[in-house]
């Protein structure tokens, strides 16, 4: 087993708005040459273990979670390279619940910093340029 490995457990959105977020995505990526990703909402990240393992037991997860429904909010950027630029969630009790649910399940901790979020850019720039591509995306 290659312990290097580290798995992670997104929620994805439905087809459509999935495909709008990811052309977003796409063209973020491409202009700032930063990572292309799948639009995701993050429920626990850095699982390790066998992946046969860890499909079962996000098997046994999904039984225990509800279907959530997410609504996007507003956007927002910090200095984190995942977070660089990222729309907030509102309602963030129903994905806290299955954090814990999920962190319980893998026989973790859940993570005190959870902050559920949708990332639309990845990468360290400078505020200056994430201020700019957030009020072009308002004026969309």
């Amino acid at each position: 087993m290659n312990t290097d490995l580290r798995y992670f457990l997104w929620l994805i959105p439905p087809a459509k708005i999935g495909q709008q977020l990811m052309t977003m995505i796409q063209q973020l990526s491409q202009r700032f040459s930063s990572p292309l990703f799948e639009p995701h909402i993050t429920l626990l990240a850095n699982i390790e273990g066998a992946e046969e393992e860890i499909i079962l037991t996000a098997q046994e997860l999904a039984k225990v979670i509800l279907p959530l429904k997410v609504r996007l909010t507003s956007l927002d950027d910090r200095d984190n390279f995942y977070m660089s630029l990222f729309i907030h969630v509102e309602g963030e009790e129903p994905i806290m619940d299955a954090h814990q649910k999920a962190a319980a399940i893998f026989m973790r901790t859940p993570d005190e910093e959870f902050s559920p979020h949708l990332s639309l850019l990845y990468g360290d720039f400078p505020k200056p340029i994430k201020e700019n591509i957030i009020c072009e995306i308002r004026t969309m």
